[in-house]
């Protein structure tokens, strides 16, 4: 049997730098195999980011949605998920430039995926408290975390750490 790679959403928390407005931007991407989206090292708002991750994650795992998409803050990238069934996840990587989008289509196993958003919202939110930072996305991020732990444990029997 054939094994496809995990996709799965990375984040750089020693990357986070906050500006005087208290925008906390750093780097966030989604990695399948060694290929990376949008691209490895990706420069965004990875707290306004993961902050949607979860909440659509969310979304999916309790079952009031099938499709749900995410942008990047930056450019113009997002990525389409769609809820196929329980055990297989399908994705589209979407660069929507004029005329026509770039889009890379695959299956993916969807608990290392949930596994991995869980963990980098963890990263994210210890490298804030350890700085004092807060902000509206970081309470998203508190909030929509403990949503996806708890349904991911509930109704996928997910074992988290």
């Amino acid at each position: 049997m054939e094994t496809k790679p995990e996709f799965v959403v990375k984040v750089e928390s020693e990357s986070l730098k906050r500006s005087p407005k208290g925008t906390i931007a750093g780097i966030i991407c989604c990695q399948r195999g060694e290929h990376s989206f949008p691209q490895r090292q990706w420069y965004d708002l990875p707290m306004a980011v993961l902050s949607w991750w979860l909440q659509t994650t969310v979304s999916l795992v309790d079952g009031t949605e099938r499709t749900v998409e995410v942008r990047f803050m930056d450019g113009p990238y997002y990525v389409r998920v769609f809820a196929r069934n329980r055990e297989r996840w399908q994705a589209e990587l979407v660069e929507d430039r004029a005329p026509r989008p770039t889009v890379q289509q695959f299956e993916f196993d969807p608990d290392p995926y949930i596994r991995s958003l869980i963990a980098c919202s963890d990263a994210l939110l210890k490298r804030c408290s350890r700085e004092g930072w807060t902000s509206r996305d970081i309470d998203s991020i508190i909030l929509h975390r403990q949503r996806l732990i708890h349904y991911a444990a509930d109704k996928r029997d997910l074992r988290l750490p």
